[in-house]
């Protein structure tokens, strides 16, 4: 016995004995297996003999309606064929065999003809649940039906399946063809079969040989050059399909390794290196969804969410997959994960692959924080703390091919649970609107010109440039990272990097796009149905009432846009629900800019739901303007209060915002009132906001739900050619985020280093902030002191002439100050040598080592320096941090990738020995 023995039978038994799941599993099951009666085989005729005629009538689709009744007919057979054998019910073996009778008498199990195939999936499905149903009940056959069974399994299965897929001289497909779920699925089932016929096989340990060796060579298949084609599985484990189609891949497989570890005693299949990651690429791609009920009187299932890019599928048709790994790998986290999406076991697979002794944990934590990159499927993941919520980023970026769409850049945003940033996801494959519709750039979260996302042809030809996450950077409190999608749009950008910046209270997403040439941009949000778009206010927002609250989203960049609203679709119902002709409608929200030169800088903040009246604002720094909070009256006890008053108590000036040029400004309070030439510096955070001198050149409206034709006609109303920087010689684009507690951070984006001018500088100047770098942010508590630095793609920042980072490498850098500690991360494409300010510019400047120092009191310092560095970093006196005298900074060599370390400095290793 292949799968059913005697062991998993009594396996089987005790787990119903003691596991609850297993045990309600278990009763339904045999519940609605015992209710199988003649009325039911009849009616399972009826409906085959009825497809089969509309088929023959109609053609088309009609072909896959049939070759689906059949494999759900045929995976009946193998649940009753597992119940015959734990029940010993001979009512349920006579099922099975007539099953077998009457889906032989199909002429063949091909239902998706095309490409000279003599079988497909249908007929690997097939295959193997009619195998598995025969080697349950064979014993109970007689020697004619024995005979017409193998026969029949031979001839419509077998055959059709090696030759066309393994076949040395018969075969008509590489793996470099149709090598990604397909070739597994039927090369799987050639597998099963061979087990199971036995000597009915010619040369069957051969035809076994080929099939075993054919499927290591499946994992490590490299990918190939010609065909676009990449690698199955990256170093992580991740497949280069959608996590659904993973699920579908493993399936087949799975039964076959079961079948010939018992057969053979040969373990090598199932403990490939790359079966052992996995269990954490699928732990990885959820989130804990929301939840409403107590802990212990909600449903386990459903508290954990996919993420549907792509062609994902139904989670749980595979989930059997998750078990079977699960008791390979030990990890009681699959266990978890089976129960929050499935349930409890419903089917005979399930039933069979049930681990014993596992403890089942849970899948996934809403608790925790961090950056997951999965390198070569493009995949972004980030994990933070907001506003008593764990927020989860989804960034999509890798190729666009088959099942994965038009949407490289796309992202998903969830709150609490919720979803507040959608991805459309697909709907079933013969309904128009799954190409006219779901497959496109226009479906998903990214960036159109002129209507124009992704070339369609990619669906079918592959992606010779898949985009990338080539950055990210973890550090307290702050999150980013970096999606290259440049690859996937050629002919269309030059330049499509997307920027994530994750803080408490709000998501800064900067788009950097350059196109072949000028036209009108579109950003495209796509939300859960309740869409708003708000007028008349100094600054239009997007936003969406969920269960976590309300989340606004404002786009201080470009100034110049106009919001329109679009007819869309949510991800549609899986066909197995029976309700795969419901398209939800839900609109989606296009801002739109147009730009001469091809250059543009969409610079969007989500501001995250918050409990409490107050909530995060944010509105643009302008060039001009005071570092005394913008020219706005400011709470004293806010970090702008504290630092609109640093200038007049003779503090340092904490923002960094001069005023070169500006009116002189009125001291009030202890904050600037700006004159009239600082208006244009306002607060755009929501609907009841006014501000004076702001200049969009033309008022924003909102559309109709499907004035398209509108939509079209807008582009008259951005005005001719607009110059690569919208107001002249503005370099940086900047804007604030203000806390309810009175934190805030600015966040500068340079405009110079944006790869214009490859072999000049990128040194751009906003009041007393100086850097190369592309985007930078400075934190403030509400103290008003510097509490982090960050600058990405940049090689130094420097504050009021106080030089915080350095280094010879352009690097992702966070330098934050707090507790008597300086912590320094860093993500470098090589070793670097990495200088840092060890205490913010608000203090005296000998305190870091910069001071007037005579030549003996620095030499002692240098050493007292050193030797406290050499004791903070490692015990052994390893002195991997120093003190530069020529700089007055510290310097670290840090290795490539991302790395950090913490510094801490006390008085002894801070102030120089007299």
């Amino acid at each position: 016995m292949l799968l059913y023995d005697g062991e998993t039978l009594a396996r089987s038994r005790r787990l119903i004995e003691t596991v609850p799941a297993m045990t309600r599993g278990w009763n339904k099951f045999a519940a609605e297996m015992s209710s199988r009666d003649d009325r039911w085989s009849e009616e399972a005729r009826e409906k085959v003999a009825l497809l089969r005629e509309r088929w023959k009538r109609l053609g088309g689709s009609k072909l896959f309606s049939l070759g689906n009744e059949v494999r759900e007919l045929a995976k009946q057979a193998q649940n009753l064929a597992y119940y015959a054998r734990m029940t010993g019910s001979s009512e349920a073996e006579r099922r099975v065999r007539s099953l077998l009778a009457l889906l032989g008498e199909e002429e063949r199990w091909v239902y998706q003809s095309g490409g000279g195939r003599n079988s497909d999936l249908w007929t690997a499905d097939i295959g193997v649940y009619l195998s598995a149903a025969y080697d349950a009940v064979r014993s109970g056959c007689t020697p004619q039906e024995r005979s017409a069974i193998e026969d029949m399994l031979y001839e419509k299965a077998y055959l059709p399946l090696y030759e066309d897929w393994l076949h040395p001289v018969k075969k008509i497909h590489a793996l470099d063809t149709m090598g990604h779920n397909w070739w597994i699925v039927c090369v799987s089932a050639a597998g099963l079969l061979i087990l199971t016929l036995g000597d009915r096989v010619p040369h069957g340990e051969d035809a076994l040989h080929a099939v075993t060796e054919g499927l290591r060579e499946w994992f490590a298949y490299p990918g190939n050059v010609l065909q676009n084609k990449q690698a199955n599985f990256g170093p992580d484990g991740d497949y280069v399909e959608t996590m659904g189609y993973l699920d579908y891949a493993l399936g087949n497989f799975f039964v076959f390794e079961t079948a010939y570890r018992r057969r053979t005693g040969d373990e090598t299949l199932g403990e490939l290196p790359v079966l052992a990651k996995i269990p954490g690429v699928y732990l990885e791609t959820i989130y804990r969804k929301k939840t409403h009920a107590e802990e212990a009187e909600r449903d386990r299932a459903g508290e954990v969410g996919t993420f549907h890019f792509g062609d994902d599928g139904d989670r749980r048709k595979h989930a059997y997959v998750w078990l079977r790994l699960a008791d390979l790998t030990r990890r009681g986290e699959l266990l978890g994960l089976f129960a929050d999406i499935k349930g409890d076991p419903a089917e005979a697979a399930e039933l069979a692959f049930y681990p014993e002794g596992l403890e089942e944990l849970p899948p996934v934590s809403d608790e925790t924080e961090g950056i997951t990159v999965l390198e070569h499927s493009g995949y972004g993941f980030v994990r933070w703390q907001s506003g008593g919520q764990q927020i989860v980023l989804a960034v999509k970026t890798g190729e666009s091919w088959n099942h994965n769409h038009l949407d490289a850049g796309t992202f998903m945003l969830t709150v609490g649970g919720a979803v507040y940033a959608d991805d459309s996801g697909h709907c079933a494959y013969s309904k128009p609107l799954y190409n006219g519709y779901y497959r496109q750039s226009a479906a998903h979260n990214v960036v159109l010109l002129d209507g124009r996302g992704q070339p369609p042809a990619l669906i079918e030809e592959g992606t010779k440039f898949p985009g990338s996450i080539p950055d990210w950077l973890d550090a307290p409190d702050y999150k980013y990272l970096l999606a290259d999608c440049v690859g996937p749009y050629s002919g269309l950008y030059r330049r499509f990097y997307r920027h994530f910046l994750c803080l408490e209270g709000a998501m800064i997403v900067i788009d950097d796009l350059q196109s072949e040439q000028g036209g009108m941009f579109e950003w495209l949000l796509h939300m859960p149905a309740g869409l708003k778009i708000t007028t008349g206010t100094a600054e239009p927002s997007l936003s969406i009432a969920g269960s976590s609250g309300e989340m606004k989203v404002l786009h201080p960049y470009p100034r110049r846009k106009e919001y329109a609203k679009r007819a869309g679709y949510l991800h549609a119902p899986p066909r197995e629900t029976g309700r795969e002709d419901e398209f939800p409608e839900a609109d989606y929200a296009g801002v739109r800019s147009r730009s001469a030169d091809g250059r543009m800088k969409f610079v969007s903040a989500f501001l995250l739901p918050e409990r409490g009246e107050r909530k995060t604002t944010v509105r643009r720094l302008e060039a001009g303007e005071s570092a005394a909070y913008g020219g706005q009256e400011a709470d004293r006890d806010t970090a702008a209060g504290k630092l609109s008053g640093s200038e007049k108590e003779g503090g340092a000036n904490m923002a960094g915002m001069l005023r070169p040029g500006s009116n002189p400004s009125e001291s009030v309070g202890g904050a600037h009132k700006v004159g009239a030439t600082d208006s244009s510096a306002g607060r755009i955070e929501g609907d009841d906001t006014r501000v004076a001198g702001m200049s969009y050149g033309f008022e924003a409206k909102m559309l109709g739900e499907h004035a398209a034709s509108q939509a079209e006609e807008l582009g008259a109303a951005f005005g001719e050619a607009l110059s690569p920087r919208e107001d002249p010689g503005e370099d940086v684009q900047a804007l604030r985020l203000e806390r309810p507690d009175g934190a805030i951070v600015d966040v500068f984006v340079n405009l110079r280093a944006d790869g214009r001018v490859m072999h000049e500088n990128a040194h751009a100047v906003f009041g007393g902030l100086e850097t190369d770098a592309f985007l930078c942010t400075l934190s403030y508590g509400r103290d008003g002191r510097l509490r982090r630095a960050t600058l990405h793609n940049g090689s130094y920042l420097k504050l009021n002439g106080r030089c915080l980072f350095s280094s010879l490498l352009k690097a992702s850098a966070a330098i934050s100050y707090r507790g008597g500690e300086v912590e320094v991360g860093a993500s470098l494409s090589a070793d670097a040598w990495c200088y840092f300010s060890p205490v913010p510019p608000e203090q005296a400047a000998g305190e870091a080592g910069g001071g007037s120092m005579t030549p003996p009191e620095r030499e002692a310092y240098v050493r007292q320096a050193n030797a406290a560095a050499r004791s903070a970093s490692h015990p052994s006196g390893e002195a991997d941090v120093r003190f530069d005298p020529l700089s007055g900074l510290w310097k670290r060599k840090m290795p490539a990738g991302r790395s950090s370390f913490r510094l801490p400095l006390g008085a002894s290793a801070s102030q120089p020995i007299e």
